[in-house]
């Protein structure tokens, strides 16, 4: 099967719940002032307040205080990154009164919220998923409007896939995951690959691929490959906030002239189990990553293909969302999902689902040669604000089988 406009995309296990009202005032935390389109490297410390002196709560958990201020009222998104905890983002209005909180539907196990807030100033808390006291270093990312009296970046910043992941259930022979990615442009591109596993379990995931390898191809050629991360010739070029918390889990930097490739994740030894595999985006130049797509087995529970996407910039995106399974039998793939269904989330909020892509209210716009072959499969062309966005695929009426998920920039 040739990937024809692909990318991986990453899990997004999402969780999006407010949270309780008893706040205390955060007078004794002081607090750091942060701009729209501006991101911060920060250190949770055993010296930073906790979330309980905050929120007058039990929690534990270390936290640094940020104070958000927008000029104008519009569409925001805020990202806490780390590798060496679990990121938690909660967002408070000036009274402190709770907005929105987040936990896993950034990258990986990271934060994210997308929101729309009017113009004023906002607080921000970064701390860690649970009330312990894990501590570590993180990466703080803010976008939004910024008219107004702040003092701006640049106007408008075009938005553009710039991270994006996938969680399946890692198999055998055609189950293996497959991710492909396109490059479009002149200039080439710096990107991080990554593949996880052990780390899955520490986050909850149950039967997880406990020693991934991973391989990159350019067509047929085999341009790199990893096994352990720190074994890896570009290792030194990793970021610090993207280092895999276990030796066992692989990663590649490289720096890929624009064209089609892709990514394939096995495990070591013929094992199996859940895996994650994951690309970022490492320069922001003149090539774009355009197409995105990771095919891997779609079983049932946690097994499900879970994709998620991050749109960077200002500006909205139109993408197009596909769930396929059928057609690969046309490519020779074998035990191919008869079924796919799918459905796109932000945060916890069902934005959309499809089921047969030609029932969807959009179809009707779909480009003629990104509409699918056949009328079984799932598709959902939508704008979307800049933020992080969860797609899940399934199998009607609880089927199983190989599936692929791919999201298209389509302007």
């Amino acid at each position: 099967y040739t990937f024809r406009m692909k990318l991986v995309l990453r899990t997004l296990a999402v969780s999006f719940f407010l949270f309780g009202a008893n706040l205390a005032t955060a007078a004794a935390c002081d607090a750091t002032a942060i701009s729209p389109n501006q991101t911060l490297e920060g250190t949770l410390s055993d010296t930073d307040c906790r979330v309980g002196e905050i929120l007058n709560s039990s929690d534990n958990s270390r936290v640094d205080v940020f104070e958000l201020t927008l000029g104008t009222s519009g569409d925001v998104a805020i990202t806490l990154s780390s590798t060496e905890f679990d990121p938690f983002l909660r967002l408070l209005a000036s009274d402190l009164s709770p907005i929105a909180e987040d936990d896993d539907s950034g990258t990986g196990f990271n934060a994210a919220i997308s929101t729309t807030l009017d113009a004023g100033q906002y607080t921000i808390l970064a701390n860690s998923a649970t009330s312990t006291t894990e501590t570590g270093s993180y990466t703080l990312t803010t976008s939004g409007p910024t008219t107004g009296p702040i003092t701006p970046g640049p106007t408008e910043q075009p938005s553009r896939l710039i991270n994006i992941a996938t969680r399946a259930f890692v198999d055998r022979g055609d189950g293996v995951t497959i991710g492909g990615l396109i490059i479009e442009g002149t200039e080439p591109k710096t990107v991080v690959i990554r593949a996880l596993g052990p780390e899955l379990a520490n986050r909850g995931v149950n039967g997880v691929l406990t020693d991934p390898q991973l391989q990159l191809f350019s067509g047929p050629d085999l341009i790199d490959s990893n096994d352990d991360w720190d074994q890896h010739a570009r290792k030194d070029d990793i970021p610090s906030h993207l280092v895999p918390g276990f030796q066992l889990e692989p990663v590649i930097v490289a720096t890929l002239e624009p064209g089609a490739y892709t990514a394939i994740v096995r495990g070591n030894s013929e094992t199996t189990g859940v895996g994650l595999v994951e690309i970022f985006e490492a320069t922001q130049d003149g090539s774009v990553l355009v197409n995105i797509a990771t095919r891997g087995t779609v079983g049932l529970g946690d097994n499900v293909l879970i994709g998620g996407l991050v749109i960077s910039g200002d500006q909205p995106k139109k993408v197009l969302i596909r769930a396929k399974g059928p057609s690969l039998s046309d490519f020779g793939v074998k035990n191919a999902l008869s079924d796919p269904s799918l459905q796109l989330f932000s945060g916890a909020d069902l934005l959309d689902t499809n089921d047969n892509w030609q029932s969807h209210s959009n179809a009707g716009n779909i480009p003629t040669e990104l509409q699918p072959t056949h009328a079984a499969e799932a598709s959902i062309l939508v704008t979307l604000q800049p933020g992080a966005y969860t797609a899940i695929v399934r199998g009607v009426g609880e089927t199983t089988g190989i599936g692929l998920v791919e999201v298209f920039a389509v302007q």
